[in-house]
């Protein structure tokens, strides 16, 4: 036991003496005692007196990798690993372990009741969400998990194919923190003859201004197949691809006119690619040779390769300057709204920031006007 405030204690002998002196003289002896008593433990109240107990000795996290990565093998094996261990922890009588079960892929996910029944039984995690392995923002969510005052502990049960993030900082953190990571290693899915080395893509477009998307493809024998390009899961174009053994470099260009942030996805798969229903167009998409030094995160399967990252999608702000009547202007800033431009029409050139514009038009406009720090901005 420890007190916040020790030195209360040191007054808890006024209370006894104060009974010791007026012990003979009072016929209400239980009274005065009780009395003496009750300031006694006032005074340790106002102590905040503080007892730590360890009925719970260890808090354990068990991670859990249900990713497309995992095989339906892999997790059974997994269901049955940590079923051991809650058995194990179930088995030391009058100790209640805490312990929590957390799925992750992307990101981590609570366990679902259909996983929970009277054996357990996890599921690959569902959609995109599925389609990648992120080991450091699991370890470091489940540090975060893991109850105060208590030993702690995480298990990651794995098959190591990462995708995203780095296990090496998130172990390192973990080991910071005093937290032990025990591994259990998952056989995984055997690696595909396709492989994506590295990715260049832009992170912010214009609308409507044609952006490059650089790709390195490794594969161990020759392949024939199609490239896919969608955006919000509309598909951009198609082009069909013969890769030699080794690494090609890919070049694709497109572009897209919906402002906002938009997820823009590459799939590299072999064979014919179904046709969708009510499909546009599609646009072309060239594939040439080009150089793609930048580290892509991707999800590889057996017969196909995929990516996908947004890209931030805005529109071009014009700040058009006009020495004509508005109505004389109407064609001219219909023409540049149809090239995709915010047309932003000003009589007067007044204090404007003009970083927040790409292009400035003068349109009948003396110079003479315009003030030399305009002139200079």
């Amino acid at each position: 036991m420890t007190f916040d405030r020790p030195w209360l204690l040191a007054l808890a002998w006024l209370p006894a003496a104060w009974a010791f002196f007026f012990w003979k003289s009072t016929p209400r002896k239980t009274s005065l005692l009780l009395k003496s008593l009750s300031l006694v433990a006032i005074l340790a109240a106002l102590a905040l007196p503080r007892i730590t107990t360890h009925p719970e000795r260890v808090a354990l996290a068990v991670l859990v990798d249900t990713s497309a990565s995992v095989t339906p093998s892999d997790l059974s094996r997994a269901s049955q690993i940590t079923s051991n261990i809650a058995a194990a922890r179930g088995n030391r009588t009058g100790v209640n372990q805490w312990m929590r079960i957390i799925p992750f892929a992307r990101s981590a996910r609570a366990i679902t009741s259909t996983e929970q029944g009277r054996t357990l039984r996890l599921a690959s995690t569902a959609g995109e969400a599925g389609r990648a392995t992120d080991l450091e923002a699991a370890v470091r969510g489940a540090i975060a998990a893991l109850p105060p005052e208590r030993i702690p502990r995480i298990a990651l049960i794995t098959d190591g194919h990462e995708t995203r993030g780095s296990i090496v900082r998130a172990a390192w953190q973990a080991r910071q923190l005093g937290v032990p990571i025990d591994t259990f290693a998952l056989a995984g899915r055997a690696r595909g003859a396709l492989r994506l080395e590295s990715v260049r893509m832009p992170e912010a477009v214009f609308a409507g201004e044609p952006f490059a998307i650089d790709l390195n493809v490794s594969t161990a024998s020759a392949f024939q197949g199609e490239l896919e390009l969608r955006a919000e899961g509309n598909p951009l174009g198609t082009t069909s691809v013969k890769l030699a053994p080794g690494t090609t470099e890919l070049h694709l260009r497109a572009n897209l006119n919906t402002p906002g942030a938009l997820p823009v996805s590459i799939t590299l798969r072999g064979g014919a690619s179904p046709p969708s229903v009510a499909e546009p167009a599609p646009a072309k998409v060239p594939a040439e040779k080009r150089a793609a030094p930048a580290i892509a995160q991707v999800t590889a399967e057996q017969d196909a390769v995929r990516f996908e990252q947004p890209i931030s999608i805005r529109r071009p702000r014009v700040l058009h300057l006009s020495g004509n009547d508005e109505a004389a202007d109407e064609h001219f800033n219909a023409a540049l709204g149809a090239a995709q431009f915010e047309v932003e029409r000003a009589t007067e050139f007044g204090s404007r920031d003009l970083s927040r514009y790409q292009l400035v038009v003068l349109n009948n406009w003396l110079l003479d006007k315009v003030r030399p720090v305009d002139q200079a901005a």
